[in-house]
């Protein structure tokens, strides 16, 4: 017996047929339904020019559109796919890092028709952006080149024989296989630039390479690293006619620019009344003549490393009035290094944000003895009277004696914030040391102790019971003295408190706060 593979008979075929059909029409009746109810949605009344200026809203709510995030709006109908698409200033957006991704980006460019461009590239060891962005550069609008020194210079000056009308803001760094560069490649920043075919330049930043200074006129933002004078020698006058030639500098950062033997030509200070933001990376001795000769605002926010002598200029600086009222300090003590941050808000600041504070000072002390020399400096110079709050999470390497030195120097002082490790043991064994003493009157009455329970290893956990022997000898300490703590607050989402020693904070902590309440009626628990 054999059977046989037909195809199937023609019943069967006009009831596939008849199925397919009635799919294809219940297709038909969804989408209606679907325009339908998009047609009642008030959105759908909207003229397109109203939705493409919510799409760009939306595109710029968490900042400039490179992720291309914002293009998800596309998927929700064809109506704002069409709308998103011919939203020519978001296009115009282009990032690219190491990738070359040049169909997107060639898609992009294709797409942002006529609108200006702002491009983000960090290239790596390609070439392959120097003809596309050429051909485009009379729409660039902000540039920032990062690369291979061979191709980011030749870049560079390529773009010198290009009008640039509307280019504002220029970087470059050929830092990366600088050395590589053949000697014959010219390395400093085109004169071409300035000779008015970039009549928008405002905003500069080049990294290793030389430009005339005294072309640098009119800028808003200005960033020279070992960025030296192309035609003459640098001074610390040139330095400071460089900053009068443009007073309208909201941020300014200098790194290695001059050698110490040009500081002996003194001249009256430049005034930049609008700046908000410097960062200098020098020696002391320069770093600390360049303050002294920078009339700043107030309000200015500033970083800097290994710059202690300089305090004298940022204590007149930080106590100005109009100065911001510094509520919050925050200490870092690592095995090299030693970091004071200052911040006007009184919660506490991510433990890793050390560069969003309003005077922030880094230093590299030899030894213990030098790091409590530099604190107190630092500490001195703040207007300590307004500090309520200390964050020392990550002062992990401070001795008791600089602790204590610390805390005397923070009268205000009402609430610390601490992780569970060997630094959190150090600072309750300072405090209770000042607690006992009775000639530490000027010893700040903490009410309130924030504890992180945060264990990140092996040497965390095993720190754990000194922790916590270390604070309740503080609590028992200060009930003791009659002056229980008010507020002790320990965040243990990890359970990894879960320690008999931690036990006795439910029985033994009642009674300091029945205390409390007994002595101080009119102050709230």
């Amino acid at each position: 017996m054999s059977t046989n593979s037909t195809s199937p008979q023609p019943a069967i075929a006009a009831q596939l047929a008849e199925i397919n059909q009635g799919i294809a029409w219940h297709y038909s009746q969804i989408s209606i339904l679907k325009a339908k109810a998009n047609a009642l949605n008030s959105i759908s009344a909207l003229p397109n020019e109203i939705i493409s200026k919510i799409f760009v809203d939306f595109a710029f709510l968490s900042g400039p559109p490179f992720d291309l995030k914002w293009t998800k709006v596309m998927l929700v109908c064809r109506r704002w796919h069409d709308i998103a698409l011919a939203e020519q200033q978001l296009w115009g957006f282009i990032q690219d890092s190491y990738s070359c991704n040049w169909k997107r980006i060639r898609a992009q460019l294709k797409r942002s028709g006529a609108a200006p461009l702002t491009v983000k590239i960090m290239a790596g060891d390609s070439g392959m952006y120097n003809s596309t962005l050429l051909r485009h550069a009379e729409r660039l609008r902000e540039l920032r080149l990062t690369g291979s020194g061979i191709h980011v210079l030749g870049f560079m000056h390529s773009l010198a024989h290009r009008s640039l009308p509307l280019l504002r803001e220029v970087k470059f760094d050929p830092s990366y296989k600088l050395e590589d560069v053949p000697a014959e490649v010219p390395r400093s920043f085109p004169d071409a630039l300035f000779d008015g075919r970039a009549p928008r330049l405002t905003e500069l930043d080049l990294t290793q390479i030389p430009v005339n200074w005294s072309l640098l006129r009119g800028l808003t933002r200005l960033s020279l690293v070992k960025a030296s004078d192309t035609y003459q020698p640098d001074t610390f006058t040139k330095v400071l006619s460089l900053l009068e030639s443009s007073p309208a500098l909201t941020y300014l950062k200098l790194a290695r620019l001059i050698s110490s033997n040009a500081l002996e030509q003194l001249r009256p200070p430049a005034s930049l009344p609008v700046l908000e933001s410097i960062w200098i990376q020098d020696d002391v001795e320069l770093c600390t003549a360049l303050l002294r000769h920078i009339k700043i605002p107030p309000p200015l926010a500033s970083t800097g490393a290994d710059i202690a002598p300089f305090l004298v200029p940022v204590r007149a600086h930080v106590r100005a009035s109009g100065a911001p009222t510094l509520r919050c300090v925050q200490l870092n003590a690592g095995e090299s290094n030693f970091m004071v941050s200052t911040f006007t808000v009184t919660t506490a600041p991510n433990v890793l944000e050390y560069d969003s504070g309003h005077f922030i000072v880094n230093t590299h002390p030899a030894n213990e003895h030098a790091l409590r020399g530099i604190m107190t400096k630092v500490l001195k110079a703040l207007p300590c009277a307004t500090i309520t709050h200390l964050d020392c999470r990550s002062a992990t390497h401070l001795a008791v004696s600089s602790w204590k030195t610390a805390i005397a120097l923070l009268p205000a002082l009402e609430m610390m914030y601490t992780f569970v490790n060997v630094g959190a043991t150090r600072l309750f064994t300072a405090l209770v040391e000042l607690t006992e003493n009775p000639r530490k009157a000027v010893y700040p009455l903490l009410r309130h102790i924030h504890l992180y329970a945060l264990i990140w290893g092996d040497d965390d956990t095993d720190t754990a019971p000194s922790v916590l022997d270390a604070l309740r000898l503080l609590l028992t300490t200060r009930q003791a003295r009659g002056t229980p703590l008010p507020i002790l607050e320990i965040t243990d989402q990890g359970a990894s408190l879960n320690l008999p020693e931690a036990e006795w904070e439910a029985s033994e902590y009642e009674e300091f706060r029945r205390q409390w309440q007994e002595d101080h009626p009119d102050d709230p628990w």
